[in-house]
């Protein structure tokens, strides 16, 4: 992987996209990464995230937006909370671009839908999943977990069991909410093989 600080250009349409994204938007980048299967990683502030887009769209000829998620950097080296990725592709080229930047928890993030209408899902998502508050969403209903669903569950401070359980209760007919509850029957475990000392020959 080659940074375009070293000025290497991998083949004539790397350079071409690098030299012209740095063109349009060069006083905002803070990198770009090259690899050799025409995967390009743009570190890119949010506020200049819709510019970016309108580059990816209209300048590199970005047809398809296949993602828009974001990633919990809690204990990692990195100081912002939560890095957000949109993942675009261009079919004629086959060039996949990967528009990174980084957030602190308490920071609005302005919505991407009006510029790609693919991404009104994924900012529910991940608003949803990790607690990102997006501004400026039309509809930012759950889509994964019901609406009494207390926490952000793909947090990295999020317990694993949860905080409570579902069940259904046959006396009342329905079903119960209730504090989660990790009580297991003592069991035997018996770990050898029921085919290793079997009488029977096989025929």
């Amino acid at each position: 992987m080659e940074t375009w600080n070293t000025r290497v250009a991998l083949n004539r349409g790397h350079a071409f996209f690098v030299t012209g994204i740095f063109t349009y938007l060069g006083n905002f980048i803070h990198y770009v990464l090259v690899s050799k299967n025409n995967y390009f990683d743009i570190y890119i502030d949010m506020k200049n995230m819709k510019l970016a887009i309108f580059y990816l769209k209209y300048g590199a000829g970005v047809s398809h937006c296949i993602d828009y998620f974001a990633c919990d950097n809690l204990n990692s080296p990195i100081k912002y909370r939560f890095t957000l990725f949109i993942i675009g592709r261009n079919v004629h080229t086959k060039h996949t671009y990967a528009l990174r930047t980084y957030i602190d928890e308490t920071k609005k993030v302005p919505s991407l839908n009006a510029m790609w209408a693919a991404l009104n899902w994924c900012e529910r998502e991940f608003s949803e999943l990790y607690g990102v508050t997006v501004s400026g969403h039309p509809d930012l209903r759950r889509i994964l977990s019901d609406y009494g669903f207390v926490g952000h569950p793909m947090r990295k401070e999020f317990p694993v069991t949860g905080f409570v359980q579902l069940r259904y209760d046959l006396e009342d007919k329905r079903i119960v909410l209730e504090p989660v509850s990790l009580n297991q029957v003592l069991r035997d475990f018996d770990f050898l093989s029921p085919w290793m000392y079997h009488s029977v020959p096989f025929k």
